[in-house]
């Protein structure tokens, strides 16, 4: 009750608060909804921390579960912070984009400012993302020359995942986060922040049910106006290694050979028979692509882009967690203090829940020799 009651409050605080883009442009429904079911979850996550300090007969070891739980509230803020990464001009960025999505493009551009000129020389250039396979092959220039085509890296425009993205994958990352409610609530509220980021865009029913990889490529449509394309096509110079738009965790691989990774070459047409050094690459060539160094290039991560179906958690399925957890609370709580009542009560087996008798009932015989509940 008292979960409810602060959930409608919340939700009509947030709706009323003036200059508040995210609360004015999502639906009370969703708002209230996350709050209540919150609530509930970290109601029952209470009940269950109650349940465990009862069993511990040490004041510190209460203290430190406490303190646990405290950290772990705070994890998925934490957490999400670390992940995310500056944009860079020059290099494609790694790592998620922070709590929601941002929209990234694979050209950058160099800024050089000459001493003897007030006017700055600026070049812009390709810094490709290539697969997670390719990214593990370092070869020299004229071996990728060979191997490489426009089909095996990527150029253009795409999405850097958020929170929904980022605590559902891997799969041991995403069985860790389920415990803690905050992360759920997190994964709800960036997609709402991430599609109401675009002006125009308001978040309600029909947004809820679909993943942020579709709620990305949504909100762009509507602030470009439902115009097509969506995105340059003079940027993707023919590269089809996934299409654009499409939501990529970018990461970089050096695990190679340290001491077979370059090599002398002799300088052409050199009259006094100079060397260069050239050394092993996993970016695709100058000749494919408009990049202006070979060195290591952005890659994929695994599982990136999310196939068709395989979208990250929507609004619905983070509240949908929410209410599994409270559930999974609820059970730990009324087990742990069944087992270790501490006084309150005669403990019962550990494997209680596994005996028919629990579930049927039973009958057994009195000290009188009658029959007894």
């Amino acid at each position: 009750v008292l979960a409810t009651i602060n959930s409608l409050l919340g939700g009509i605080a947030a709706k009323t608060l003036p200059n508040a883009h995210a609360f004015s442009a999502a639906n009370y429904a969703a708002v209230f909804g996350s709050l209540l079911f919150l609530n509930a979850a970290l109601t029952t996550a209470s009940f269950f921390l109650a349940a465990i300090c009862g069993t511990c007969q040490s004041t510190a070891l209460s203290v430190f579960i406490v303190m646990v739980i405290i950290v772990a509230s705070a994890a998925p803020t934490i957490g999400v912070s670390l992940g995310a990464s500056s944009v860079s001009i020059e290099y494609e960025s790694s790592g998620g984009a922070g709590n929601f999505w941002a929209y990234a493009s694979t050209e950058r551009t160099s800024v050089w400012y000459n001493y003897d000129s007030s006017e700055p020389s600026v070049t812009s250039y390709q810094s490709p993302i290539v697969s997670y396979e390719e990214s593990r092959v370092y070869a020299y220039p004229e071996e990728n020359l060979e191997r490489y085509s426009k089909e095996d890296f990527f150029q253009g425009c795409y999405i850097r995942p958020g929170a929904s993205t980022q605590f559902s994958r891997p799969a041991l990352a995403s069985f860790f986060w389920f415990f803690v409610p905050q992360a759920h609530f997190m994964m709800g509220w960036a997609n709402i922040l991430g599609y109401t980021s675009m002006p125009g865009n308001t978040f309600g029913l029909d947004q809820a049910s679909r993943s942020p990889e579709l709620l990305a490529t949504e909100a762009l449509l509507n602030y470009r106006g439902g115009v097509e394309p969506l995105y340059a096509a003079d940027n993707t110079n023919g590269t089809s290694l996934f299409p654009q738009g499409s939501t990529v965790l970018t990461e970089y691989n050096y695990q190679y050979d340290y001491n077979d990774h370059c090599k002398s070459v002799p300088v052409p047409d050199s009259p006094w028979g100079d060397t260069t050094r050239v050394c092993k690459s996993n970016c695709p060539p100058e000749q494919l692509s408009n990049i202006s160094y070979s060195g290591t290039c952005a890659n994929a991560a695994e599982g990136y882009p999310p196939t068709s179906g395989d979208g990250s958690p929507s609004f619905n399925d983070a509240v949908g967690y929410l209410f599994a957890v409270t559930l999974v609370y609820s059970i730990l709580a009324a087990y742990f203090s069944s087992v270790f009542p501490m006084g309150n009560g005669s403990p019962m087996k550990f494997y209680f829940p596994l005996l028919p008798s629990y579930w049927l009932g039973g009958r057994k015989k009195s000290s009188e020799g009658g029959d007894g509940a």
